[in-house]
């Protein structure tokens, strides 16, 4: 009886010591992570790198490795296809304070498969001037992740006047915050061009108000195709069922780009 009552305590305390070292153990994995985060957050704080003139590849600027936040400043629209320095579970914010929209290129196979973007919606990510994204490096996948974008939709609003042969032009402009340079022109009778410069990512809805040209029929048909690097919107005027110039008289156009 007495030896059972030894086993019993032995095997007691045994239970309680593992208890103890296995608290130990998760007090101390508490620590680390604690430590690991306030490291992170101990990094030089935010970076503003030299102005970016064109499009950047595996991108490394001075004084990234040891920052947790980087003001970007283009004197163009930019693209940027990857970024170095990603390790697990690394937080980046990214701000544009340029005047000049920042696209971070999805997949993109101009950078190293490291240093890579993934995209929220699978295709490429705008940072538009005065907007932040905040990305997230993924070790599973070896691509930094944009996990958060601050943006809204980009619009453009203008009264439209067309005549003769003139290219077609903005008699008032209501809003623009598209970010790019937009460029009208005739190809010929009826049929105009208006070109968003550097823009490719396809997420653009344009709107356009048929005018009343005292009681001749009148029509408005629009398309939108990338032509190159840039995005080209066609609009062509009808009057009574043919090509006409002349049919804009300060109407109403709208343009619309989505993050």
């Amino acid at each position: 009886m007495k030896s059972l009552s030894k086993i019993l305590f032995a095997a007691m305390l045994s239970l309680i010591a593992f208890n103890l070292f296995s608290q130990v153990e998760y007090w101390n994995d508490q620590s680390s992570v604690r430590y690991g985060f306030q490291k992170a957050v101990r990094l030089k704080g935010d970076i503003t790198p030299d102005t970016i003139a064109t499009s950047q590849n595996n991108y490394n600027p001075t004084g990234f490795s040891n920052s947790i936040e980087m003001r970007l400043i283009g004197s163009a629209a930019v693209n940027l296809t990857g970024l170095q320095g990603g390790s697990d579970g690394r937080l980046l914010i990214t701000t544009n304070v340029s005047a000049f929209n920042i696209t971070f290129k999805h997949q993109s196979a101009s950078s190293e498969a490291a240093n890579r973007f993934i995209c929220p919606s699978g295709g490429d990510a705008i940072l538009r001037p005065g907007y932040t994204f905040i990305l997230k490096y993924d070790d599973f996948s070896d691509r930094w992740r944009i996990i958060s974008i601050t943006n809204s939709v980009q619009n453009y609003k203008a009264l439209i006047t067309q005549a003769s042969t003139a290219a077609p032009s903005a008699a008032t402009t209501i809003e623009n915050t598209l970010g790019y340079t937009i460029t009208w022109a005739r190809s010929n009778t009826g049929i105009y061009t208006a070109t968003i410069t550097g823009y490719t990512a396809g997420k653009v809805f344009v709107d356009c108000i048929e005018p009343i040209v005292s009681t001749t029929p009148v029509d408005v048909n629009i398309t939108s195709v990338v032509s190159g690097s840039d995005w080209v919107i066609t609009v062509k005027t009808f009057s009574n069922g043919s090509l006409a110039d002349g049919v804009f008289t300060a109407c109403p156009f709208e343009i619309q780009i989505y993050p």
